[in-house]
């Protein structure tokens, strides 16, 4: 598949990895410690891992081999 693709979703996971490790440290710099906006650090973990996951997944679909 083509490259492009490849990139545009390399950049969304870089993006949502970027905007959730933003959160967590908000929450740790305004004391944020329960609540609705709350993220801790197994959240922030779980997604990551879960984005990594995903790309990996990518990277084995034959459909995005060259």
């Amino acid at each position: 598949m083509d490259r492009f693709v490849i990139r545009v979703i390399d950049a969304l996971v870089w993006l949502i990895i970027g905007m959730t490790t933003m959160a967590r440290l908000y929450c740790t710099k305004y004391d944020i410690t329960s609540g609705p906006d709350y993220i801790s650090w197994g959240t922030a973990a779980t997604v990551i891992i879960g984005i990594a996951v995903m790309r990996w997944v990518v990277s084995l679909d034959p459909s995005f081999k060259e």
